[in-house]
C-alpha cells in the first residue's frame, strides 16, 4: 500500500505532539549522555590509551547513533513543523527543546576538544591503530580540527553568540524579504497583488509582459532592502574575519574546505576548470537570445523555458516512472523506494501552512529518512522526487554500512548522489519524447546544468572577491557589493544578458550568507556525469557508485574517488564533464535547425 503523507507512528513511534513516548526519549537521551559525561570527564585515560579511546568513542558512536542530545523528538518536531510552519505550538517546543540541548552539547563538548588537542605524537599512534581503524578518518579530521579549536570557555561562548552574531542577521533579512508583497501580473495575467515568494515564481513566465512585471517587482524590492542587506552582510562577513582570525585559518573558504573534508588543491582544481571554460556558458545563453529573437536577455528572464513541454506528470505515473529507472540501475534501489511509499517516509502534496520546496532529512543512524515535497504534476516535480531520492538512496546505504561517527556525507559526495538519479530520470522521459519536446527538455536540462555549474562557480568567485576586499577596506557599501555581483554574473553570462539595472539581486541570495557551499552543486554535477557516462557504458559500474554512496564520511571525498579511479585534483577530470555540457549545447542547435520552434510571446 502506498501512502503519500508522512506516518510517523508507523517510523518514529509517535502518535501525536503529545505522545508520552516524547517524554521517555528525551529523558532517555539525557540520562546517556550524562553517563557518558560522568564517566569520562573524570578518566582521561582515553587520551593516551588506544584501548580506552575505542572503549569511549565506542560509547559516544551509539549515544549519536541512537540518542544525540534529544533522541528522535527534535527531528520529529522539525518535520512537524515543515507541514506547518505557522505553528507557534511547535516553535515554542522547539526553542525550549533547544535551550535543553545546547546545555548537553555543551557539558559534553570536552571530549572531543581534550582528543583534539592531544600530542602530534599520540595523535599518529592513534592513527596507526588497526583497532581504530573504523573511526581512523573521523579522528583525522578531528586532529585537523584540533589546529583551530580554541578553549572549552571559549567554545561554549562562540556557540551560545552564534545566534546574535550571525543566525539573527540572516534571518533578519529573510523575514524581512517575506514580508514584502507588491501589485504584479499573475499567471493569469491579471494585477495581483503578491508576496515576495510568489514574486520569484514569476520572473521565468514564458509571457514576457507577466516575466517584466514580477521583474520589476522583485528589483523593487530588493532595492527597497538594500541598506539594511548592506549592514547584514558586512556583519556576516566581519563575524566570519573574526572567527577565521582567532581559528588561524589561512583563506576566507579553509574552514568550509576542512569541515567538508576536501583538500583545497581540489576546489582551486574545479573552480580554476570551470572559469576557465566561461565562453561555454557565455555561448549558450547568445544561443538562447537568438531562439528569443533578442539581443539581449534581461536577467530575470535568463531561465525562460523554450519551447513547449505541457505533459502532466500525476503522482501514480511520478512514482512508476522512478521505479522503472530504479529497478534498471539496481534493484537495490527499487526496494528502497517502494520502502518510502509503503512506510510514509514521502508527504507527496501541497498543503495550507506546508513548507515549500522539497528536502529529504536523514535523522539519526537508528532513524529513518523523509521527503518533503509538493508535487503539482510538472516535470519539475518529477526531477525533484529523483533528486531527493538521490539523497535518500545514499542516506539508506550509508544506514546499512556506517557507524554514527561516520553517518555522514561531505558535500563533495552529497549532490553528486541527487544528480545521478536526477540525470537518469531526464534521460528516460527523454527517449518517449518527440524532436519538439525532447528540444524543450534539453534546453530546460541546460538551463539547470548552466546554473549549476557555471553560475555556482561565478558565485564562489563572487563570495572570494566578497571576503578579501572586505578583509583589506573593512566595509563594502551597497554599491561596491552590487559591482561586484555585476562583475561576476557578467562573466559566466556574457553579453547576451542584461544585467543593467540589477546590481541589488544579491540581497536575496541565501548562498552568500552559508560561504563558500555553492563549489559542492558544481562538483556534484561534474562528478555525477561521469559516473553516469560510466554506468551507461557498463551497467555493472553501478555496483562502483554504491559503493561511493555507501562510504559516508570513512574515507575522504578524495580517497573515496580515488578507489574508483577518480583523480579530483587533475583539471582534465573536470574537464570531461564540461564537455559534455558543450556537447548538450550542440545538440540543441543541431535539433534547433530541423524543428519549428514556438517562441514566447515578446
Amino acid at each position: 500500500m502506498i501512502k503519500t503523507n508522512w506516518d510517523f507512528q508507523t517510523t518514529l513511534g509517535y502518535k501525536s505532539l503529545k505522545d508520552p513516548k516524547i517524554k521517555k526519549d528525551l529523558k532517555l537521551a539525557k540520562l546517556s549522555a550524562y553517563k557518558f559525561i560522568n564517566k569520562w570527564s573524570k578518566d582521561s585515560s582515553y587520551l593516551t590509551s588506544t584501548k580506552s579511546l575505542l572503549k569511549a568513542l565506542t560509547q559516544y558512536d551509539q549515544w549519536i547513533s541512537h540518542f544525540s542530545t534529544a533522541s528522535q523528538v527534535d527531528y520529529y518536531f522539525s518535520l512537524r513543523q515543515a507541514l506547518n510552519e505557522n505553528s507557534s505550538l511547535i516553535s515554542a517546543k522547539l526553542n525550549k527543546l533547544s535551550f535543553a540541548s545546547k546545555k548537553i552539547e555543551n557539558d559534553i563538548q570536552f571530549f572531543l576538544l581534550k582528543l583534539s588537542k592531544i600530542n602530534p605524537s599520540t595523535q599518529k599512534r592513534f592513527l596507526n591503530s588497526a583497532i581504530l581503524k573504523p573511526y581512523r578518518n573521523f579522528l583525522k579530521n578531528l586532529f585537523a580540527h584540533g589546529k583551530h579549536i580554541l578553549s572549552s570557555k571559549e567554545e561554549k561562548l562562540l556557540n551560545l553568540k552564534s545566534q546574535v552574531s550571525y543566525s539573527n542577521w540572516v534571518k533578519m533579512t529573510s523575514r524581512l524579504l517575506s514580508q514584502k508583497q507588491q501589485k504584479v501580473l499573475n499567471r493569469k495575467g491579471k494585477l495581483q497583488t503578491l508576496p515576495f515568494s510568489k514574486i520569484g515564481s514569476l520572473v521565468d513566465n514564458r509571457n514576457f509582459k507577466i516575466a517584466k512585471s514580477a521583474g520589476f517587482a522583485f528589483t523593487s524590492i530588493v532595492n527597497s532592502l538594500s541598506d539594511v542587506a548592506e549592514s547584514e552582510l558586512n556583519s556576516i562577513l566581519e563575524n566570519k574575519f573574526v572567527e577565521d582570525n582567532i581559528r588561524h585559518y589561512k583563506r576566507p573558504d579553509s574552514a568550509r574546505h576542512l569541515s567538508d573534508d576536501i583538500d583545497t588543491s581540489v576546489v582551486d582544481s574545479l573552480i580554476d576548470s570551470v572559469s576557465a571554460n566561461f565562453q561555454i556558458s557565455n555561448d549558450f545563453y547568445k544561443f538562447k537570445a537568438k531562439l528569443l529573437g533578442l539581443k539581449k536577455i534581461p536577467y530575470y528572464w535568463r531561465n525562460v523555458p523554450i519551447g513547449q513541454f505541457d505533459k502532466s506528470f500525476s503522482p501514480a505515473s511520478t512514482i512508476d516512472l522512478l521505479d522503472q529507472v530504479f529497478n534498471k540501475l539496481d534493484p537495490l534501489f527499487s526496494s528502497l523506494f517502494k520502502d518510502f511509499l509503503q512506510n510514509g517516509q514521502i508527504d507527496f502534496l501541497s498543503k495550507k501552512g506546508k513548507s515549500d520546496g522539497a528536502f529529504c532529512a536523514g535523522g539519526l543512524l537508528s532513524s529513518k529518512s523523509f521527503i518533503l515535497l509538493n508535487h503539482n504534476n510538472k516535470l519539475r516535480d518529477v526531477t525533484t522526487l529523483a533528486h531527493e531520492m538521490g539523497h535518500a538512496i545514499n542516506n539508506e546505504l550509508m544506514r546499512a554500512s556506517q557507524n554514527g561517527l561516520n553517518f555522514d556525507t561531505s558535500l563533495a559526495i552529497a549532490e553528486v548522489a541527487s544528480t545521478f538519479f536526477e540525470d537518469f530520470v531526464l534521460d528516460y522521459i527523454a527517449s518517449t519524447l518527440t524532436s519538439e519536446e525532447r528540444f524543450s527538455l534539453l534546453m530546460a536540462k541546460l538551463d539547470d546544468d548552466i546554473s549549476t555549474i557555471f553560475r555556482q562557480v561565478a558565485c564562489y568567485n563572487f563570495e572570494t572577491e566578497l571576503h578579501t576586499r572586505f578583509r583589506k577596506i573593512g566595509y563594502l557599501s551597497k554599491k561596491q557589493i552590487g559591482d561586484l555581483f555585476i562583475k561576476h554574473m557578467s562573466s559566466y553570462m556574457g553579453d547576451s544578458i542584461d544585467l543593467s539595472g540589477f546590481d541589488a539581486w544579491w540581497v536575496y541570495w541565501s548562498h552568500i550568507r552559508n560561504p563558500f557551499y555553492v563549489y559542492s552543486y558544481a562538483s556534484g554535477l561534474l562528478i555525477s556525469k561521469y559516473l553516469q557516462s560510466k554506468v551507461n557504458k557498463d551497467p555493472v559500474f553501478i555496483n562502483q557508485v554504491k559503493k561511493v554512496l555507501s562510504s559516508g564520511t570513512s574515507r575522504s571525498p578524495k580517497q573515496i574517488f580515488a578507489s574508483i579511479g577518480l583523480d579530483l585534483e587533475d583539471r582534465s577530470f573536470w574537464s570531461k564533464g564540461i564537455e559534455q555540457v558543450q556537447n548538450l549545447i550542440e545538440e540543441a542547435q543541431l535539433i534547433s535547425k530541423s524543428i519549428k520552434i514556438r517562441k514566447s510571446a515578446v
